[in-house]
C-alpha cells in the first residue's frame, strides 16, 4: 500500500486490490459489478491550505466488466477564505472520514447539476484558525447544512479547466479543481443512479495514513 501512496503523490501504478482489502480492513463495502461505483475521497494533508491537494477516485467496471481507476485534483478541506470567516459558531466543518452510504443525491449546488449531502455526516469544527485540522470537537452535520460534492469553475476565466487555489470554492464541500472532469465524473454516477434505480451514492473518505501498512 506505500506504492499506493506513492502513486497518488506522483506516479506509481495504482493496485486496486490494496483499495479493496483497505476497505475490508476497515469494515467498509467496496462495491462490485457493472458501473457500481466507488467513490472516494483521500485527505492527503493535515492542514487548512488554500490549494486544490487532496484526492479524488471513481472506481467501477464498465459494461465488459474492466476495472476502471479515475482520479482527480480537489479538496476534502475548506479553503482559507472560510476557515478564517465561519458562520457556524463552533467552527469551519470538516468531514470526518468515514464511510457515508447514501452520502449524496443528484441536486443543485448554486444553481449548477451536482451532487448534494443527502445524509448525516460526521464533522470537525474547528474554530481557533492556526491552520490545522483539529479534531476535539465533532458534531453531526445533517443535510441541510450541504456540505455538497461538486466542482470549482472560475467566472472570471470560465474555459480555465484546471484552479490551483480553493479560496470560496469549498466551505467543508467535497470539491474537484476540474470542472471538466467533473461533468464526465457526474454523467457516469447519473448513469449508475439510473442502471440501479437507486438516487443516492455512497462516499468513503480515507486520510492519507491510511495508505500505508
Amino acid at each position: 500500500m506505500g506504492d499506493l501512496k506513492r502513486y497518488l503523490l506522483g506516479g506509481y501504478e495504482l493496485d486496486i486490490v490494496g483499495i479493496r482489502n483497505l476497505f475490508y480492513r476497515k469494515g467498509y463495502k467496496f462495491f462490485d459489478g457493472q458501473f457500481n461505483i466507488n467513490l472516494i475521497g483521500i485527505r492527503m494533508h493535515n492542514r487548512l491550505t488554500d490549494k486544490f491537494s487532496d484526492m479524488f477516485l471513481m472506481i467501477y467496471r464498465d459494461h465488459l466488466n474492466n476495472w476502471h481507476i479515475e482520479r482527480a485534483i480537489g479538496t476534502t478541506v475548506p479553503g482559507q477564505f472560510y476557515h478564517y470567516n465561519y458562520d457556524n459558531p463552533k467552527g469551519v466543518g470538516i468531514i470526518v472520514p468515514g464511510q457515508y452510504s447514501a452520502a449524496f443525491k443528484q441536486g443543485k449546488h448554486k444553481g449548477v447539476d451536482a451532487l448534494i449531502q443527502n445524509t448525516t455526516f460526521k464533522v470537525y469544527r474547528d474554530s481557533n484558525k492556526d491552520g490545522k485540522i483539529d479534531k476535539d470537537v465533532i458534531v453531526d452535520a445533517p443535510p441541510s447544512c450541504r456540505f455538497d460534492f461538486h466542482y470549482a469553475k472560475s467566472s472570471v476565466n470560465p474555459e480555465k479547466i484546471f484552479l490551483e487555489n480553493i479560496g470560496k470554492f469549498s466551505g467543508g464541500c467535497q470539491v474537484l479543481a476540474n470542472w471538466l472532469k467533473y461533468n464526465f465524473w457526474l454523467s457516469i454516477i447519473k448513469y449508475s443512479m439510473k442502471l440501479y434505480n437507486y438516487k443516492k451514492i455512497t462516499y468513503t473518505l480515507l486520510d492519507e495514513e491510511d495508505l500505508v501498512v
